[in-house]
């Protein structure tokens, strides 16, 4: 019989679809014509600085802010400063008709600099916290939402108690998270390049922080595939510190908040600064400074209409039809395509199986099937492969988990929600877990070989999760 390659489907069922791409194609063009002529188009852009000090005056506000701390205070491209507090104060300024010295420093050294009396005011101090002894407080000058970004969300609140919660050493957010939101595992990092690295390499889950800070350090630093996955943990705001002895500057400072608020300029610069920097750009300025780019959208159109028509058939040719999961044998194929890279080989079985079909029924045993494959693909990356290679037998390639420990916490997680999840579905199930190290650019079947052969001993022990050591047959966890 002859064989036909998963090219040729693709190909013979792109032939028969070539009318709708056509058709399909020139109405999406039409389409984005049509939005482009006649209405504002969204671009992504980094907030730019608007109001500026007047310098106009006798008398000077001398002001200290946090150095490298965006969006509220940072020094931008053009070697200017900017930021939402830089902003606020130069407003401040003008209504209060003087000067203004602004200073980024670091943040103890704002702080020696506002108690030796060197400076007026420090920008963005927490409105109730270990300062207001220090400093007179002034009105909120802004509330930061603190919350979680990752890969991917959670299920529960009680899920995240068992996961590793990243945190930047001088985040505004307070070091005794574990205390306040009952996280289990807090690891802190030198910097938000650092904590974000350390997620997409699957070293934490998560990253909690202000929203503001890291939603402009993702963008920044350009790691989109982060992105917000919680609801807001807490809420605390910000106020100027004002120098303890100069009361009257206090008073004088909130009535300049409050003027600044009546005229709609503080709602401008926090949905500015604070948000989500997308800025509403006119069609004029999109046709005139953008054409080759909508030129671009065009061509990109009409090819992802031709893939994505095309694509269906060629996904399932290579699924698994139960699970939407890869099958064997692309399963193998990827995960080989993987192998330049260090990683961790799992290989997962579902323990007696047999008698969940047999004292159940085989519908039952689908939904516990899938219930499998949805919590894999809930534990994993978009960087990790999964598949199912077997009745009740699937594969995890975990890219670039190299550490012993970080594979058990990551076994162990799987299990944890894998009978979470058959649990509800009506059925408690749990699953044996076999490990195996790509430390060395193995081959697939050597790697899956140990990884097996550590499955068939974790059948035999409690926690049902073996790592293949090179010294033994495997190591019991």
């Amino acid at each position: 019989m002859k064989r036909i390659s998963n090219k040729m489907l693709v190909l013979k069922g792109l032939s028969k679809k070539s009318p709708k791409i056509i058709m399909v194609a020139f109405l999406c063009c039409f389409i984005g014509g049509i939005i482009i002529v006649v209405s504002n188009t969204l671009i992504y852009t980094k907030p730019e600085m608007g109001y500026q000090a007047n310098h106009t005056y006798d008398e000077t506000l001398t002001v200290v802010a946090r150095e490298n701390f965006a969006p509220y205070s940072f020094v931008d491209d053009d070697g200017e400063l900017s930021g939402y507090n830089i902003e606020l104060v130069n407003l401040i300024a003008n209504e209060l008709e003087m000067n203004i010295d602004i200073e980024l420093l670091p943040r103890d050294a704002c702080i020696e600099k506002m108690v030796s009396g060197e400076a007026d005011i420090i920008c963005n101090v927490n409105y109730s916290s270990e300062f207001e002894d220090v400093f007179l407080l002034s009105a909120p000058t802004g509330k930061h939402r603190v919350v979680l970004f990752g890969l991917h969300d959670y299920g529960t609140i009680q899920d995240l108690y068992e996961t590793k919660v990243a945190r930047v050493v001088d985040s505004p957010v307070e070091s005794d998270l574990h205390m306040q939101f009952g996280f289990t595992q807090i690891i802190e990092y030198d910097s938000y390049t650092d904590a974000f690295e350390a997620i997409m390499c699957g070293e934490v889950d998560y990253i909690i922080g202000v929203y503001a800070i890291i939603n402009y350090m993702i963008h920044d630093a350009g790691y989109t595939e982060i992105v917000a996955v919680s609801a807001i943990f807490d809420t605390e705001a910000f106020a100027l510190g004002i120098d303890k002895s100069n009361v009257e500057l206090q008073q004088n400072i909130n009535n300049a908040l409050s003027e600044i608020n009546n005229t709609g300029a503080y709602e401008e610069l926090s949905n500015k600064w604070l948000g989500s920097y997308i800025k509403s750009t006119t069609n004029d300025e999109v046709i005139r400074d953008g054409l080759p780019l909508i030129l671009l959208v065009y061509t990109l159109i009409l090819i992802f209409t031709c893939y994505f028509i095309g694509r269906p058939l060629y996904i399932k040719s290579h699924q698994d039809n139960a699970t939407k999961l890869y099958d064997k044998v692309t399963t193998k194929m990827v995960v080989k395509r993987k192998l330049s890279l260090k990683g961790t080989l799992m290989v997962l079985d579902i323990n007696k199986f047999k008698a969940v079909n047999d004292t159940y029924g085989h519908a039952v045993g689908d939904v516990v099937i899938k219930d499998v494959a949805d919590s894999l693909r809930f534990c994993t990356r978009t960087v990790d492969v999964v598949g199912r290679i077997g009745g009740d037998e699937f594969l995890v390639y975990l890219t670039t988990m190299e550490f012993e420990q970080d594979a058990l916490n990551k076994a162990t997680q799987i299990q944890k929600d894998i009978e979470h999840r058959t649990k509800r579905s009506g059925v408690e199930v749990s699953v044996s877990i076999g490990i195996a190290f790509n430390q060395t650019r193995e081959s697939y079947e050597t790697l899956f070989s140990k990884a097996d052969h550590a499955l068939y001993i974790a059948k035999n022990t409690d926690k049902k999760i073996s790592i293949f050591a090179e010294n033994q047959s495997a190591n019991e966890v």
